[in-house]
């Protein structure tokens, strides 16, 4: 029998505490995507074998796999075809997802029963953002507790889940369904290389800890007007809070590392009608959201980007997670 796992992408709307005087880090805050999403097949084999992808994802695939076939000691392996996947470092939790689904494949294909948060401690992800495994998990809005900090906490230091391998994904403290009327616009400069491994960690070395103050607000944000505009799914609180935090605390870090182009979309596209922008994780990734259709932001996005190659992808929150299919 083969088996077939779809996972939805993310948006990763911003670290909360890199700060760490209360002895937690991290934190984060996003929402899981209809579309683009990984979708993939597998079926038992001797050896892991993975089809299509490219080389990046079929190492990860190649690693995932492995990873759980030593954790549970399955006598065997597993053929994998990659059929769809999110571009890969752009900012959409792409790498977690295609871990967590080879992961889960190889599970149901055993008969191995494990929590996505097991697995995602197995296969390396999570370890600073809850927000790729929540997405996997149950879709959604989500916010996550971040870990506990210091000399004897879960982390030692700031770090990116990249470096961040055998670090348990944070508890989800919220979560709650997007509503299905707003519409998200993600706008992607192709622009090379994202910022992701090494390049990460410089990163967190050089802009942590964040002040004490802008973390305060970040969670005055969250809790006083992004959270209860989610519930009574107002877009104008939501997204007043939304635009507020893309300039405060690591966010305001990542942003400032990006293109003129990035910039240049996450103010023209505010003022084509997005009732707010951000930019995901470490980007180049934009989104907007809308209320209504989001027509006239496509057409300011293809003239701020002019000659710059991109992708331009409609999609709507994702309030199931992940899914599993026999064929």
């Amino acid at each position: 029998p083969r088996i077939r796992v779809r996972a939805p992408s993310r948006i990763h709307l911003g670290l909360i505490d890199l700060h760490g005087g209360l002895g937690r880090v991290d934190g984060g805050i996003g929402i899981a995507l209809e579309s683009p999403e990984t979708v993939l097949e597998a079926e038992r084999s001797p050896v892991c074998r993975v089809y299509g992808g490219d080389e990046g994802q079929a190492a990860r695939v190649r690693q995932a796999t492995e990873a759980v076939v030593s954790r549970f000691g399955i006598p065997g392996s597993a053929a994998v075809t990659i059929l769809r996947t999110p571009p890969q470092h752009a900012g959409l939790g792409a790498g977690t997802a295609l871990s967590l689904a080879t992961g889960t494949a190889l599970c149901k294909l055993y008969g191995i029963s494990v929590t996505v948060e097991d697995l995602a401690r197995i296969v390396g992800r999570g370890g600073t953002s809850g927000i790729g495994t929540g997405a996997f998990s149950t879709g959604g809005l989500i916010v996550d507790g971040g870990h506990s900090f210091g000399q004897y906490g879960e982390k030692a230091g700031f770090r990116p889940s990249s470096a961040s391998p055998g670090v348990r994904p944070p508890p989800v403290i919220a979560r709650h369904p997007f509503p299905d009327e707003w519409q998200i616009l993600l706008v992607l400069p192709l622009l090379g290389p994202g910022v992701s491994g090494t390049g990460e960690q410089d990163i967190f070395r050089e802009c942590c800890p964040v002040p004490r103050a802008e973390v305060q607000e970040i969670c005055h944000e969250i809790v006083m007007r992004l959270l209860p505009g989610i519930v009574r799914q107002d877009l104008a609180i939501f997204a007043a809070a939304v635009s507020s935090i893309q300039d405060i605390g690591f966010k305001k870090v990542e942003t400032a590392r990006q293109a003129p182009v990035v910039h240049a979309l996450l103010a023209g596209l505010r003022e084509a009608g997005a009732a707010c922008t951000g930019m995901s994780s470490f980007g180049p990734t934009v989104y907007a959201v809308t209320g209504t259709s989001p027509v006239d932001l496509e057409e300011a996005a293809v003239r701020i980007l002019g000659e710059t190659p991109h992708l331009m992808i409609r999609t709507r929150g994702d309030n199931r997670g992940a899914s599993c299919t026999w064929i």
